[in-house]
């Protein structure tokens, strides 16, 4: 809100009975629908402010409208009424609108008229009204604290709608938007409300009506004393299960079953989550009468609602209620995704962007939150499968006198440094007290209570040249896994690693994870060694060679971790299977007459096909080669040389005028002599020999542009002429088909020739 205490608009204030700017917008003036005149004319109180357009809410929009009517001088020039009104939008889309007409002999009337069109009509008001009813919970039977702020809801929209004039009217008369408030109500306060306005004499009630109504309900039920607020009342079942409290729960969780883990001790994480609410309670109606998966209203919100809901709120993104994620104590999973929340709540769930990487650890900054389970974690990887190797190398820790000969795993992936508890007892470290909160992918927090540490650490091929690991975790929680590699095998099997010096690691147990924040220790030092796709990379890092990869070698040769289950099925689902293998094999061995007959000319199709169709080589490339399927007994087509003869002559002589002409038919000539459709014969062999001719000419296709360079020929086309004569001697013509058409007919006849001895083509002398 923004104040104006300048004397000089305060002058201003005093004179808003002076006559209109004669640089008033017609266009403007005559929707701006001005209430009675009701200022003062002297000063008295304090100034009044104008308040901001900073959302896109019509109701906004409607009281800055009415603030600058009320409050800015009717005489002021229509660049200070812009001025003030630039000042107040800070809506992005509202400043575009304005910045548009800062040209415009009359900008504030103008910019007004458009921002009155976008956000000021009385539909657009009604309807964001109705929808922000639409989204609070329905009102339940006694809430008396509800029901009256769900009156002046009501009363404040039809206000605002009578201030509109005739526009607002016609959105006070619609009934659609009575029957959508109506069903925020209980099913008693809208049977009064049918009895209070009489369905015989007002068939069809306006939001007067309805406003009314509320009002003369609110007294009613403020003057009767059994109407009490149910947010005083506690439920009996929360009171039992607050008495009863929570218990924490330890459990152990074993990762992989061929590995034989040391015994760990659980975490000691506390519980701190709400008390047990009651089971069939519904936290958007704020009701004991369904569940939230049940609730109507809920189904009916988009998702961007329902996200808007739990934030506002301060829910819980798996069951809704009042209290964190993290300490919440659902058990139910959801039947699409197995998630732990409610099947309702699927879409909001599935849109958040978590983390996938249990395996990694991921640091919280917000408020340390504790799951309920004790597990012992492993940072490193699952121990189900060793499919992918991770940079395993040999190392030496050092702490004063003491040392300890030791596995580390280089993990890019980790942000911190870890050492087990058994190193650090070997070291002698303690260091100083440190917690590091821990998230899973379904957003369960623990907080592991350990110490920071700092300590030397060297190669096993130099023990002498030492590093510094500063500020390392370590807790009695956390292990890493057990790795096994291969690697005489896999340098037989890959040829890049066959020279490396690379250790063999048979179950080394690591006792330290070196993260990213000591990146001189984990990046290669010299070009990384890469083969096959499939094959693992030999990195030489600081500590040594190691390898990092997957390996299709190890999923042959390594045994894999299994776990099996058995089931057992009732015998009824035995006999249901049964008999419905039964049906399907009880088919009578019946036939339809139409399926087992075929046509003479599927038959002798079907005859060709098997009795012609060979396997050719085409590029190297084996491919199938099937004959043409032609019907039998047909016409054969029959052209005397004398019919064509004219015509070969005449474009023997155009040739020999035009080199670029010649050359391209060369070339086309050449294309059907490389492709096996046609063959060069000799002149005996053509009057010996069964054929017919088939006259061509050259055509230049207007399609293509013609080229400059004489030796390309790209725009020159073989055409036929439909001058084949069949045995009757009728001649076939139609100039309708373009150039590419008559190219497919003639390859079509020239495949159809070859099941002839060959055939004879009239072509120019000289080509």
């Amino acid at each position: 809100m923004s104040t104006y205490s300048d004397d000089r608009h305060s002058n201003y204030y005093q004179h808003n009975d002076r006559p209109a700017n004669r640089y008033e917008s017609p266009r403007y003036s005559q929707h701006r629908m001005f209430s009675p005149s009701r200022s003062e004319r002297t000063y008295r109180g304090p100034t009044p402010t104008i308040p901001y357009f900073v959302n896109e809410d019509p109701r906004e929009f409607t009281r800055l409208k009415i603030a600058l009517d009320n409050l800015l001088p009717r005489d002021a020039t229509q660049q200070f009424k812009y001025q003030i009104l630039l000042d107040h939008l800070k809506l992005e889309e509202a400043l575009l609108i304005a910045d548009s007409y800062c040209s415009s002999p009359y900008p504030y009337s103008d910019t007004m008229y458009a921002l009155n069109e976008q956000y000021g009509q009385p539909h657009q008001l009604a309807l964001k009204r109705i929808a922000q009813l639409m989204d609070e919970p329905n009102i339940k039977s006694g809430d008396t604290k509800s029901f009256r702020k769900f009156a002046l809801k009501v009363r404040a929209l039809v206000g605002m709608l009578n201030q509109l004039g005739d526009i607002g009217q016609t959105e006070l008369r619609c009934g659609s938007h009575v029957s959508r408030i109506l069903t925020k109500l209980p099913h008693h306060l809208r049977a009064d409300f049918k009895r209070y306005i009489n369905p015989l004499r007002t068939p069809i009630p306006t939001l007067v009506h309805l406003s009314e109504w509320l009002e003369y309900e609110v007294r009613v039920q403020e003057d009767n004393p059994q109407f009490t607020n149910s947010a005083s009342r506690d439920h009996p079942t929360a009171r039992k299960e607050q008495a009863r409290g929570a218990r924490p729960k330890s459990t152990f969780i074993l990762h992989g079953s061929e590995q034989k883990q040391t015994e760990r001790k659980p975490v000691n994480c506390e519980f701190k989550g709400n008390m047990r609410e009651p089971t069939n309670f519904c936290p958007f109606c704020n009701t004991t009468q369904h569940f939230l998966n049940q609730c109507t209203n809920f189904k009916i919100l988009t998702m961007e609602q329902i996200d808007n809901w739990i934030r506002s709120n301060k829910r819980c993104w798996r069951c809704g209620r009042e209290h964190l994620s993290s300490q919440c104590t659902l058990k139910a999973r959801c039947k699409k995704c197995k998630g732990k929340h409610l099947e309702v709540l699927h879409e909001v769930n599935a849109s958040q962007d978590f983390t996938p990487t249990p395996s990694r650890l991921v640091s919280a900054d917000s408020t340390p939150a504790v799951n309920s389970t004790a597990e012992a974690l492993y940072v490193d990887r699952p121990t189900s499968s060793n499919k992918v190797l991770l940079k395993v190398i040999r190392v030496i820790l050092k702490n004063g006198d003491s040392s300890v000969n030791t596995y580390a795993v280089l993990d890019d992936g980790s942000e911190r440094t870890i050492l087990l508890h058994e190193a650090a007892q070997a070291l002698g470290l303690h260091g100083s007290p440190e917690n590091l909160h821990l998230r899973t992918v379904r957003q369960d927090a623990c907080t592991i209570h350990g110490a920071s540490v700092s300590f030397m650490v060297s190669s096993a091929t130099s023990p002498n040249h030492s590093y510094q690991i500063q500020h390392a975790f370590t807790a009695k929680e956390l292990a890493l896994g057990s790795h096994s590699y291969p690697v005489a095998a896999l340098k037989r099997k890959y040829h890049h690693l066959r020279y490396l010096p690379i250790p063999a690691i048979n179950h080394a147990q690591p006792l330290l994870l070196i993260g990213a924040d000591h990146p001189h220790l984990i990046l290669p030092t010299e070009p990384v060694r890469c083969g096959p796709l499939d094959g693992p990379a030999a990195v030489k890092t600081e500590m040594g060679w190691t390898l990092q990869g997957p390996s299709r070698y190890l999923m042959h040769s390594l045994p894999s971790s299994q776990c099996l289950f058995t089931a057992a099925h009732s015998p009824q689902v035995d006999l249901f299977t049964h008999v419905e293998r039964l049906w399907q094999q009880d088919i009578l061995p019946y036939r339809s007459e139409k399926v087992v007959t075929r046509s003479r000319d599927d038959s002798e199709a079907l005859k060709t096909l098997a009795g012609k169709t060979v396997r050719v080589e085409v590029d190297g490339v084996q491919r199938y080669a099937t004959p043409l399927l032609w019907k039998g007994n047909l016409p054969q087509l029959k052209s005397p040389k004398e019919a064509v003869l004219p015509h070969l002559r005449s474009t023997e002589k155009r040739f020999s005028n035009d080199t670029c002409r010649t050359a391209a038919y060369k070339v086309e000539i050449n294309k059907l002599l490389t492709s096996g459709y046609v063959k060069r014969i000799k002149l005996a062999e053509a009057d010996t020999s069964p054929g017919w001719y088939i006259p061509h000419h050259m055509i230049s296709d207007s399609t293509i542009p013609p080229v400059p360079d004489p030796h390309q020929f790209s725009h020159f086309q073989e055409l036929l002429e439909a001058m084949v004569h069949n045995s009757h001697g009728a001649a076939k013509g139609d100039d309708s088909h373009s150039a590419e058409d008559f190219r497919q007919a003639e390859l079509a006849a020239l495949r159809r020739a070859q099941s002839d001895s060959f055939h004879r083509s009239g072509t120019p002398e000289g080509c």
